[in-house]
């Protein structure tokens, strides 16, 4: 029985790996992105103004977004603003955001298939809204970048 047990837990830890691995041999530098690419993030913090952080492209390389958090907090009345990802495939994402004036405001989205820059070389910026007055803000994304 114990020997069963054991077989079962054993290739339930396989499987639950493999699961992990969609790319099957992962990239040189970061477990779930594709072979060769490099992980990268970013993240900015705030106060009043818009808040933005920016995936940097490289020459010779694609940019790709796969999430991003936004949180705001202090805000003194509630403020509702566009917040966005430039230079997406296909053109800029809008998404609508609240600086609550109570609590913190958090906005977040993480992307299955992750998000290509429209051309090479070409940086994607994050920007969280102006939050208004007493408002403490934070963005932050990650992505990964890949060779063409």
């Amino acid at each position: 029985m114990n020997r069963v047990l054991l077989a079962i837990l054993g290739l339930a830890l396989l499987a639950s790996y493999a699961y992990t691995q969609p790319f099957n041999s992962g990239p040189s530098t970061g477990i779930n992105y594709p072979a060769g690419s490099q992980p990268i993030s970013c993240s900015a913090t705030g106060t009043t103004a818009a808040t933005s952080c920016t995936l940097t492209g490289t020459p010779g390389t694609i940019t790709f977004v796969c999430g991003f958090v936004l949180t705001s907090g202090g805000t003194t009345a509630a403020v509702v603003g566009n917040a966005t990802i430039t230079n997406a495939i296909g053109g800029t994402l809008n998404f609508a955001y609240v600086s609550v004036s109570s609590g913190q405001g958090v906005l977040g989205g993480t992307f299955p298939q992750c998000i290509p820059a429209n051309a090479p070389n070409t940086s994607m910026v994050v920007q969280e809204p102006a939050g208004g007055t007493g408002s403490v803000t934070a963005v932050a994304a990650w992505g990964y970048r890949l060779p063409i």
